[in-house]
């Protein structure tokens, strides 16, 4: 079949992803179909693969790739000890099927790094459907982000005829594509530097920092008129923030546009060197859109993530980003009211009943009664021991704890070695090529560096919350996976490989 060349593979598949990087924000059901639908396809193209021989092997193949790669054992054992604490714990029937479930989408990073590297690519146009992906991302979060402040400022005034994310899950979204955008920001500064360190603050000028800051604002208004006292200003009626919030989609679409098709080489969904004033401006204000975004969501754990991604950034690249995130932080905290009640709370809402300290208090106690675990999806059974605990109280907030209970202490140990190989490469990816004189190479140490801080800040918010269960949030980790194994390839490094 024509459809399942290594060309049309990888055309096909590539339009897909970036489809499911602009639905992702925007609507479950939509993003969860276009995954599946290309999976299959991937599924059926490794088929044929192997059928006209292309098997495990032949050393130059993506299947021996795939294969060889560290990231492979422990996904494959994860994903058997589902299996098996399916079958010795509770609700068998369920358990086998979100089992089922959660393998499937396992073979997504696998997917992505197929998908790029099929058709002998070169690291030119790797590296640009990359930040095609990323650009995509952002498109998306700055529409969510938008409808989800109206939403916030007139009280759920929109329909939510396209089921988009709620509030958690948008924060934990947003815990990943904030590391990347501003990967991205960093990688259009690089291109007018030959230094090896680009500093993130060094190209900004005052007027693009000054509109950064309004965009910022603007947001925040549109949702807490309140906070700035205009609640009480009679010219400032909702029909005002309104045309506020269509003012800043109104700015950012076409920017988004301008530097997509700019930057686009022919039809192909690559994009080219990010380098110009346009570009650095769109990513700017849409990183100010995002951060406004995020606070209004109120989310501690996903706050306390990209707080540790901006200080180990500064820390790798920039001093002054330290001095950045520092004064963001106490600035928002005297500031807003509600970010500062928010922070307040935190001791009063671990300990209240039903609170995360009494629900860690029974995992802990579940993860002791049942070493092997219940089985995935089964943390629930936490309500049967005591009936209390709020409906919407079905796992533990914690993502260790979550995997320990429904995989066992065995199954927490391939997690944790999981998510350590996967964090790993994006900085030994960083360290062995941040000084090459290739720029394309350049590029991929950075991206490397930034997407893997967007797993560690994943994994610090999943401390508080178990955003490894929500789908929607480990779609796009494990899409990220995916763009790290392609790197540790493309740089011809021997990151993972046995």
């Amino acid at each position: 079949m024509e459809l399942l060349t290594n060309s049309r593979f990888s055309k096909y598949s590539h339009f897909a992803l970036a489809g499911y990087c602009l639905a992702s924000g925007l609507s479950i059901g939509l993003s969860q179909t276009i995954i599946v639908v290309t999976l299959l396809y991937w599924i059926a193209y490794l088929v044929k693969q192997i059928s006209l021989g292309n098997r495990f092997n032949d050393q130059s193949s993506e299947l021996q790739a795939i294969y060889a790669h560290q990231l492979t054992a422990p996904i494959m054992y994860w994903v058997t000890i589902s299996f098996v604490s399916a079958l010795v714990g509770m609700n068998s029937g369920r358990a086998l099927e979100e089992a089922f479930k959660m393998s499937i989408y396992l073979l997504l990073p696998f997917c992505v790094f197929t998908s790029l590297s099929s058709f002998r690519l070169n690291a030119e146009v790797r590296l640009g459907r990359m930040k095609c992906y990323l650009f995509c991302l952002l498109l998306s979060q700055i529409i969510a982000g938008v409808y989800r402040t109206i939403n916030v400022g007139f009280n759920d005034v929109l329909v939510h005829s396209l089921k988009p994310p709620g509030a958690v899950t948008e924060s934990g979204q947003l815990v990943l594509v904030i590391a990347g955008v501003i990967g991205l920001w960093f990688i259009s500064a690089l291109g007018r530097t030959s230094a090896a360190k680009p500093s993130a603050l060094s190209h900004k000028k005052a007027s693009e920092a000054a509109m950064a800051v309004s965009v910022f604002l603007g947001v925040l208004i549109i949702a807490w008129p309140d906070v700035f006292g205009l609640n009480r200003v009679l010219w400032f009626s909702p029909v005002v923030r309104i045309f506020l919030a269509l003012g800043i989609m109104g700015m950012l679409l076409p920017m988004f546009v301008f530097n997509f098709s700019r930057h686009c080489v022919g039809k192909e969904l690559t994009m080219g060197r990010l380098n110009g004033v346009h570009v650095r401006r769109f990513l700017l204000f849409g990183i100010a859109t995002l951060f406004a975004v995020f606070l209004i969501n109120l989310k501690r754990g996903p706050w306390l993530g990209v707080c540790l991604e901006l200080l180990i950034v500064g820390v790798l690249l920039s001093r002054r980003l330290i001095f950045f995130t520092v004064f963001f932080i106490m600035a928002t905290l005297v500031a807003l009211a509600p970010a500062r009640t928010r922070l307040m709370q935190l001791v009063d809402d671990f300990v209240i009943s039903g609170g995360r300290q009494y629900m860690w208090e029974i995992g802990s106690e579940l993860a002791q009664r049942f070493p092997v675990g219940l089985g995935l999806d089964n943390a629930q059974v936490m309500r049967n021991l005591d009936p209390s605990l709020p409906e919407l109280h079905r796992h533990m907030h914690n993502n260790l704890l979550n995997v320990a209970v429904e995989n066992g202490w065995l199954g927490m140990m391939v997690y944790i070695w999981w998510m350590f190989v996967a964090i790993k490469m994006g900085f030994v990816i960083w360290q062995t090529n941040k000084g090459a004189v290739d720029l394309n190479v350049r590029e991929g140490a950075l991206l490397g560096l930034f997407l893997s801080c967007g797993l560690v800040g994943w994994q610090v918010a999943g401390l508080a919350e178990y955003n490894f269960g929500d789908g929607e949030v480990c779609m796009i980790a494990l899409f990220f996976m995916g763009l790290l194994l392609t790197l540790g390839q493309l740089l011809q490094k021997p990151v993972g490989a046995r």
